[in-house]
């Protein structure tokens, strides 16, 4: 059936969420200053993401996922050499492009101009709004910030866990 209003859009993310037994905590969060609607969830692997829907749009939802660079890897990061800091965020930004999950920055910590979060979005309209696309676009999105992980341990190690 297709997806023509917000009640159907809401209907068809909740079963396909209730399928996968994802929670999304409250279920389905009216949030009426930004958003039509939200839903959170993890995927198998424990990362969170977000559907959401700007009010903004008519006919068309967002699915988000987002990586934090925590203060402790800032700091590894802005002990590095010059040149090798800027080789690994240049690499790590090039490599990012060619991701499958358009992505953006947020707020830069001065001294390294590492950002402070990354954020993975897929856009899905009404007329595409399949629980196959939802898949592929969480799978998507998850796949830039398990990509970042790995990329940071990659370089500095397993996080020091408290």
């Amino acid at each position: 059936m297709p997806i023509k209003t917000v009640p159907d859009a809401e209907n068809l993310i909740k079963d396909w969420m209730a399928q996968r037994n994802i929670t999304s905590g409250k279920g389905v969060e009216k949030l009426p200053s930004e958003f039509r609607f939200r839903f959170s969830g993890k995927d198998r692997t424990g990362i969170p993401f977000s559907i959401v829907q700007p009010n903004e749009w008519e006919r068309t939802i967002l699915v988000v996922s987002e990586v934090r660079i925590t203060e402790e890897r800032n700091k590894s990061i802005e002990v590095m050499e010059a040149k090798d800091r800027n080789d690994l965020l240049n690499n790590l930004y090039q490599e990012m492009s060619f991701g499958p999950a358009p992505f953006a920055f947020a707020e830069l910590y001065e001294n390294t101009q590492m950002p402070k979060a990354i954020q993975f979005s897929k856009e899905i309209c009404y007329d595409g709004l399949t629980e196959d696309r939802l898949n592929s676009a969480v799978r998507d999105v998850v796949s830039g910030v398990v990509y970042v992980i790995w990329r940071i341990r990659t370089n500095f190690g397993e996080p020091k866990m408290e």
